[in-house]
């Protein structure tokens, strides 16, 4: 095989390697448009529709509250106000929820130990690579509790190993995986008390 034959294949293997790259990218947009649609859609159907006008005392409920939209289902919206992010928080972690919005992985926000996991759309959790310890998060459930939470640290777990998710102190964690699907980024949040 010629030099020049050899140029050819691999110019044309390059290219349509480009090509490739060029649709999973044109793909992954589409998607992540998709989300940020729908995130703004239950998000406005939540604040609008679902909060009650008198939010119902915290100590009241005794088990987590879920609403459906758009034929998902809700268990609360999750803001995080350095971010500028406004999340509805699907009630279970699954492929398809997942596409659509934030959702919580495990735990409760009763039981102070809610696992929220989401993909790392700019819409969704591809900007708590920026979150700072001491940044206010507040989640709001189906009744309008508002709960608040002070980040308390930030770190990177490798992605297989979701058994670290969990932690050992009460409140909310949060998580995403890196650009690579490599790596996990897990924000720890504690719960203030004493929150509207």
């Amino acid at each position: 095989m010629t030099a020049e034959r050899l140029g050819a294949i691999l110019m044309g293997a390059g290219l349509l390697f480009l090509a490739g790259a060029a649709v999973i990218l044109g793909t992954n947009l589409h998607t992540e448009e998709q989300a940020a649609d729908h995130t703004q859609q239950v998000r406005t159907a939540f604040v609008e529709e679902i909060l009650p006008e008198t939010p119902l005392p915290q100590d009241t409920a005794t088990e987590m509250q879920k609403v459906e939209i758009q034929g998902e289902e809700y268990i609360g919206l999750l803001e995080i106000p350095s971010l500028e992010l406004s999340l509805p928080v699907g009630e279970e972690l699954t492929e398809q929820a997942l596409r659509l919005s934030v959702c919580r992985y495990s735990g409760s926000y009763l039981d102070d130990d809610m696992i929220i996991g989401g993909h790392n759309y700019r819409c969704h959790f591809g900007p708590l690579s920026r979150i700072k310890a001491g940044d206010s998060l507040y989640f709001t459930d189906t009744g309008g509790v508002r709960y608040e939470y002070q980040v308390a640290g930030v770190e990177q777990i490798p992605g297989n190993e979701a058994q670290r998710l969990p932690w050992n102190q009460p409140g909310l964690t949060l998580f995403t995986c890196d650009y690579t699907g490599n790596e996990r980024l897990v924000v720890r949040c504690l719960r203030i008390y004493g929150a509207d």
